[in-house]
């Protein structure tokens, strides 16, 4: 069992309690494009493919199945466009969120917005715009082939003001660990 994986998915469903299948996954794609866009590399650790229905991982099926098994989620099943639909839901709270500060800026950034955007509009507006699904549209790449998320590794991170480093500051400021704005000008002149 992937307990990263586990973790994040019932993070997930914490924020976004009766979530389906493709609102779960379609968070991890995001969470990891956003990571890999601010920071420089994924959080899952998914490797995703080319999927009908947008990017998939078949680990992220094996790893809910177990999660079911284990009690750890419930599925509620319901009728869905003719066929099955599931809602999760999980069995009991995490204990601890063990996320770095900016791994938890982009989570609960992605975690808000999936829970907002009607499935329309997240699958539509959001995912299909994504750099790794437009290449692989535009390439014709068949399904089941595996997206180039390297596409957009460190696109956003921008030297100086980098996610971690601007966090940082803020706790700082938080904790009042800060310089006279008249010491950091007279730094400036010298």
């Amino acid at each position: 069992m992937n307990d990263r994986l586990a973790i994040l998915i019932r993070y997930f469903l914490e924020k976004v309690p009766g979530a389906g299948r493709t609102r779960i996954i379609k968070f991890l794609y995001l969470i990891d494009h956003d990571a890999r866009q601010f920071l420089g590399r994924p959080i899952s650790q998914l490797q995703y493919i080319r999927h009908k229905k947008g990017p998939y991982s078949y680990e992220f099926d094996r790893q809910l199945k177990q999660m079911e098994i284990a009690g750890d989620v419930t599925a509620e099943q319901f009728a869905y466009q003719g066929s099955a639909g599931y809602s999760y839901h999980v069995a009991e709270p995490l204990d601890a969120e063990p996320f770095a500060p900016e791994e938890k800026v982009i989570l609960d950034y992605v975690a808000d917005l999936v829970k907002k955007s009607s499935l329309n509009e997240l699958l539509d507006d959001i995912v299909y715009q994504t750099a790794p699904m437009v290449e692989a549209v535009k390439q014709r790449k068949p399904l089941g082939q595996p997206l180039n998320m390297a596409l957009v590794d460190n696109i956003q991170r921008i030297p100086g003001l980098e996610l971690e480093r601007m966090l940082r500051s803020l706790d700082n400021v938080d904790k009042g660990n800060v310089r006279p704005l008249d010491e950091l000008f007279a730094e400036l002149s010298i």
